[in-house]
């Protein structure tokens, strides 16, 4: 697979909750050929705190010549990102990462805060069978992720550390159920 190192603009930088943040990235060339499962690495050149840091591809739209990250805010770095500008540019390097493997049979998608991110775009991408989606989050707040993927999925379920929706507990804990059940 074919690694880029390319000025990317920035398009879009949006609060989704507070401290996640989605940002939309002009990178036509890696869009083109991005893999559900890769990521790239981001870097502001001009910043002494932000190096290069690894995102999940949210999303890639070929028409348009975008990549989409996740991110939240969580130090320095990130505080520092989250202030970027539609407009400024930022070296990207990617795709890289193998991307998702698949076997055979229904797809169940399981992720938790924004370690959901790479599914959505792998929800879109898949075409044989709409996946059963399972979401864990720290509260109600934290199930947004939903939005990005009840089109494409056959079912999502949910999991809240509090049990303000869904389950409560951990992903881990609904998987058997989950499973005897589809």
């Amino acid at each position: 697979m074919k690694k880029l190192l390319l000025e990317a603009e920035i398009m879009e930088n949006s609060v989704m909750i507070p401290k996640v943040r989605r940002m939309q990235l002009r990178a036509p060339e890696i869009a083109a050929i991005v893999q559900p499962g890769q990521f790239v690495q981001v870097r502001k050149k001009e910043s002494t705190v932000f190096l290069r840091r690894p995102f999940s591809i949210a999303d890639a739209n070929t028409e348009k010549g975008t990549i989409c990250i996740m991110y939240r805010v969580v130090g320095k770095g990130s505080a520092e990102m989250a202030a970027m500008k539609p407009g400024e540019k930022r070296s990207v390097e990617g795709p890289l990462g193998t991307g998702f493997s698949l076997g055979e049979g229904r797809p169940l998608l399981v992720g938790g805060g924004v370690g959901i991110a790479p599914l959505i775009f792998l929800t879109k991408r898949l075409q044989k069978e709409k996946p059963i989606v399972l979401i864990g989050g720290k509260n109600k707040e934290e199930t947004f992720w939903t939005t990005y993927l009840e089109e494409y999925a056959d079912k999502i379920y949910i999991t809240t550390d509090d049990g303000s929706v869904g389950q409560k507990g951990f992903t881990v804990q609904a998987i058997p159920n989950l499973l005897e059940h589809n």
